[in-house]
Protein backbone atom coordinates (compact mmCIF):
# COMPACT_ATOMS: atom_id res chain seq x y z
CA UNK A 1 0.00 0.00 0.00
CA UNK A 2 1.19 3.58 -0.75
CA UNK A 3 0.41 5.92 1.82
CA UNK A 4 1.54 8.69 0.36
CA UNK A 5 -0.32 8.36 -2.84
CA UNK A 6 -1.95 11.24 -4.37
CA UNK A 7 0.31 13.22 -1.65
CA UNK A 8 3.76 14.13 -3.66
CA UNK A 9 4.24 17.35 -2.01
CA UNK A 10 4.07 15.22 1.53
CA UNK A 11 6.48 12.44 -0.01
CA UNK A 12 8.87 14.74 -1.74
CA UNK A 13 8.99 15.93 2.04
CA UNK A 14 9.54 13.13 3.62
CA UNK A 15 12.25 11.96 1.71
CA UNK A 16 14.29 14.99 1.88
CA UNK A 17 13.67 15.29 5.48
CA UNK A 18 15.07 11.58 5.56
CA UNK A 19 17.91 12.06 3.36
CA UNK A 20 19.06 15.66 5.33
CA UNK A 21 19.51 12.79 8.57
CA UNK A 22 21.28 10.52 7.00
CA UNK A 23 23.69 12.82 5.36
CA UNK A 24 24.01 14.22 9.23
CA UNK A 25 24.74 10.91 10.63
CA UNK A 26 27.34 9.98 7.82
CA UNK A 27 28.91 13.37 8.66
CA UNK A 28 29.15 12.14 12.10
CA UNK A 29 30.94 9.52 11.33
CA UNK A 30 33.19 11.10 8.55
CA UNK A 31 34.23 13.70 11.37
CA UNK A 32 35.02 10.98 14.04
CA UNK A 33 37.25 9.13 11.81
CA UNK A 34 39.11 11.70 10.22
CA UNK A 35 39.77 13.12 14.10
CA UNK A 36 40.76 9.43 14.41
CA UNK A 37 42.91 9.52 11.79
CA UNK A 38 44.80 12.58 12.67
CA UNK A 39 46.08 10.75 16.04
CA UNK A 40 47.08 7.66 13.44
CA UNK A 41 50.09 7.68 11.71
CA UNK A 42 50.70 6.48 8.33
CA UNK A 43 52.59 3.41 8.97
CA UNK A 44 50.35 2.39 11.47
CA UNK A 45 48.58 -1.10 10.32
CA UNK A 46 45.17 0.84 11.71
CA UNK A 47 45.91 3.91 9.43
CA UNK A 48 44.11 1.75 6.43
CA UNK A 49 40.93 0.67 7.79
CA UNK A 50 40.40 4.72 9.22
CA UNK A 51 40.91 5.56 5.52
CA UNK A 52 38.48 3.11 4.28
CA UNK A 53 35.78 4.16 7.01
CA UNK A 54 36.09 7.54 5.76
CA UNK A 55 36.53 6.80 1.42
CA UNK A 56 33.25 4.66 2.24
CA UNK A 57 31.39 7.46 3.87
CA UNK A 58 31.80 9.50 1.06
CA UNK A 59 31.06 7.12 -1.68
CA UNK A 60 27.95 6.27 0.73
CA UNK A 61 26.88 9.95 0.65
CA UNK A 62 26.79 9.99 -3.01
CA UNK A 63 24.75 7.13 -3.28
CA UNK A 64 22.50 8.41 -1.22
CA UNK A 65 22.13 11.83 -3.19
CA UNK A 66 22.27 9.92 -6.79
CA UNK A 67 19.07 7.49 -5.30
CA UNK A 68 16.94 10.31 -3.89
CA UNK A 69 17.38 12.35 -7.21
CA UNK A 70 16.04 9.51 -8.53
CA UNK A 71 13.02 9.49 -5.94
CA UNK A 72 12.49 13.34 -5.66
CA UNK A 73 11.20 15.89 -7.88
CA UNK A 74 13.21 18.93 -8.17
CA UNK A 75 12.97 22.34 -8.15
CA UNK A 76 15.19 24.05 -10.72
CA UNK A 77 16.78 27.45 -10.59
CA UNK A 78 17.22 28.54 -14.04
CA UNK A 79 19.98 30.87 -15.40
CA UNK A 80 22.46 31.47 -18.28
CA UNK A 81 24.97 28.82 -17.83
CA UNK A 82 28.12 28.12 -20.20
CA UNK A 83 27.86 24.71 -21.58
CA UNK A 84 31.60 24.01 -22.22
CA UNK A 85 32.74 24.94 -18.34
CA UNK A 86 30.34 23.12 -16.92
CA UNK A 87 30.91 20.00 -19.10
CA UNK A 88 35.10 20.67 -17.53
CA UNK A 89 33.74 21.21 -13.99
CA UNK A 90 31.75 17.76 -14.58
CA UNK A 91 34.89 15.87 -15.60
CA UNK A 92 36.81 17.81 -12.94
CA UNK A 93 34.62 16.43 -10.38
CA UNK A 94 34.42 12.76 -11.74
CA UNK A 95 38.12 12.36 -12.44
CA UNK A 96 39.78 14.40 -9.29
CA UNK A 97 41.67 11.79 -7.22
CA UNK A 98 41.92 14.21 -3.86
CA UNK A 99 41.60 17.99 -3.38
CA UNK A 100 45.19 18.72 -4.87
CA UNK A 101 45.30 16.39 -7.86
CA UNK A 102 42.96 15.78 -11.08
CA UNK A 103 43.43 13.34 -13.57
CA UNK A 104 43.28 14.88 -17.48
CA UNK A 105 39.92 13.70 -18.23
CA UNK A 106 40.38 11.55 -21.55
CA UNK A 107 37.26 12.50 -22.70
CA UNK A 108 37.49 15.81 -24.83
CA UNK A 109 34.38 17.09 -26.72
CA UNK A 110 34.60 19.26 -29.75
CA UNK A 111 32.01 21.85 -29.19
CA UNK A 112 30.28 23.38 -32.36
CA UNK A 113 30.33 26.70 -32.14
CA UNK A 114 33.05 27.19 -29.68
CA UNK A 115 30.92 29.13 -27.14
CA UNK A 116 27.47 27.69 -26.29
CA UNK A 117 25.65 29.47 -23.58
CA UNK A 118 21.68 27.97 -22.31
CA UNK A 119 19.52 28.55 -20.27
CA UNK A 120 19.66 25.74 -17.38
CA UNK A 121 19.90 25.05 -14.05
CA UNK A 122 23.12 24.57 -13.50
CA UNK A 123 23.57 22.05 -10.84
CA UNK A 124 21.37 19.63 -12.31
CA UNK A 125 22.94 20.48 -15.41
CA UNK A 126 26.37 19.72 -13.89
CA UNK A 127 24.81 16.29 -12.59
CA UNK A 128 23.59 15.37 -16.02
CA UNK A 129 27.11 15.66 -17.28
CA UNK A 130 28.85 14.13 -14.30
CA UNK A 131 26.67 11.43 -14.99
CA UNK A 132 27.22 10.85 -18.48
CA UNK A 133 31.08 10.45 -17.65
CA UNK A 134 30.30 8.41 -15.15
CA UNK A 135 28.16 5.86 -17.17
CA UNK A 136 31.36 5.96 -19.58
CA UNK A 137 33.92 5.18 -17.59
CA UNK A 138 31.68 2.11 -15.89
CA UNK A 139 31.06 0.69 -19.59
CA UNK A 140 34.15 2.01 -21.99
CA UNK A 141 36.67 -0.65 -23.40
CA UNK A 142 38.05 2.72 -25.17
CA UNK A 143 36.89 6.66 -25.74
CA UNK A 144 35.81 7.65 -29.22
CA UNK A 145 35.26 10.83 -30.44
CA UNK A 146 32.38 13.34 -28.68
CA UNK A 147 30.86 16.34 -29.94
CA UNK A 148 28.86 19.05 -29.11
CA UNK A 149 26.75 20.56 -31.73
CA UNK A 150 24.14 23.49 -31.66
CA UNK A 151 21.44 22.63 -34.30
CA UNK A 152 18.42 24.98 -35.41
CA UNK A 153 19.16 27.53 -32.86
CA UNK A 154 18.25 25.65 -29.64
CA UNK A 155 18.83 22.29 -29.80
CA UNK A 156 21.91 20.96 -28.02
CA UNK A 157 23.06 17.41 -29.07
CA UNK A 158 26.25 16.06 -27.18
CA UNK A 159 27.26 12.66 -29.23
CA UNK A 160 29.90 10.67 -26.92
CA UNK A 161 31.22 7.38 -28.76
CA UNK A 162 32.58 4.34 -26.81
CA UNK A 163 33.64 1.05 -27.21
CA UNK A 164 31.76 -1.48 -24.86
CA UNK A 165 31.86 -5.77 -24.75
CA UNK A 166 28.95 -5.51 -23.05
CA UNK A 167 25.66 -6.32 -24.38
CA UNK A 168 23.53 -3.37 -25.10
CA UNK A 169 21.44 -3.95 -27.24
CA UNK A 170 18.25 -3.85 -24.80
CA UNK A 171 18.67 -0.44 -24.08
CA UNK A 172 18.35 0.55 -27.50
CA UNK A 173 14.27 0.60 -27.59
CA UNK A 174 13.27 0.62 -24.00
CA UNK A 175 15.85 1.52 -21.99
CA UNK A 176 14.26 2.23 -18.58
CA UNK A 177 12.27 -1.20 -18.93
CA UNK A 178 15.91 -3.00 -19.76
CA UNK A 179 17.90 -0.97 -17.16
CA UNK A 180 18.91 -4.42 -15.19
CA UNK A 181 20.66 -5.43 -18.38
CA UNK A 182 23.44 -3.78 -16.98
CA UNK A 183 24.73 -5.71 -14.14
CA UNK A 184 26.80 -2.28 -12.56
CA UNK A 185 24.06 -0.83 -10.11
CA UNK A 186 26.15 2.44 -10.57
CA UNK A 187 25.75 2.46 -14.16
CA UNK A 188 22.51 2.12 -13.97
CA UNK A 189 21.95 4.66 -11.79
CA UNK A 190 24.28 7.13 -13.58
CA UNK A 191 21.98 6.10 -17.20
CA UNK A 192 18.63 6.85 -15.30
CA UNK A 193 19.83 10.22 -13.66
CA UNK A 194 21.11 11.32 -17.10
CA UNK A 195 17.75 10.60 -18.33
CA UNK A 196 15.66 12.34 -15.81
CA UNK A 197 18.09 15.44 -16.00
CA UNK A 198 18.11 16.00 -19.82
CA UNK A 199 14.52 15.42 -18.91
CA UNK A 200 14.52 17.97 -16.98
CA UNK A 201 15.57 20.77 -19.75
CA UNK A 202 13.23 19.28 -22.34
CA UNK A 203 15.39 16.69 -23.83
CA UNK A 204 16.00 13.06 -23.73
CA UNK A 205 18.87 10.62 -23.57
CA UNK A 206 19.59 7.19 -25.11
CA UNK A 207 22.19 4.77 -26.86
CA UNK A 208 22.87 4.62 -30.32
CA UNK A 209 24.26 1.33 -31.72
CA UNK A 210 27.05 2.43 -34.47
CA UNK A 211 28.45 -1.70 -35.06
CA UNK A 212 28.76 -4.75 -32.66
CA UNK A 213 31.16 -3.03 -30.13
CA UNK A 214 30.92 0.70 -30.48
CA UNK A 215 27.98 2.63 -28.99
CA UNK A 216 26.93 6.34 -28.78
CA UNK A 217 25.69 8.17 -25.50
CA UNK A 218 23.03 10.85 -27.00
CA UNK A 219 21.54 13.26 -24.72
CA UNK A 220 19.74 16.19 -26.40
CA UNK A 221 19.09 19.61 -24.63
CA UNK A 222 16.90 22.99 -25.14
CA UNK A 223 18.96 25.75 -25.33
CA UNK A 224 16.47 28.55 -24.21
CA UNK A 225 14.41 27.03 -21.15
CA UNK A 226 10.54 27.00 -21.18
CA UNK A 227 8.90 26.35 -18.21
Amino acid sequence: MDIFEKNDIIRNRMLADCTHRMKNMLGGIGGFAALLRKDIKDKDPKAPLVDRIRESVIRLDEFLVDFMSLLRDQKLEIEKVDLPTTFREACNLHFETDEDHIIESPIKPVFHPAKIQMQADPLLLRRCLYHAVRFLALLSTQYGDATVELKNKDEIHLLFEFESDLNLKPLLKNPIAHIDCLESIDARISFLLCVKMSHYHHGQTRLEQQSDTTWILHISLRKDFKK
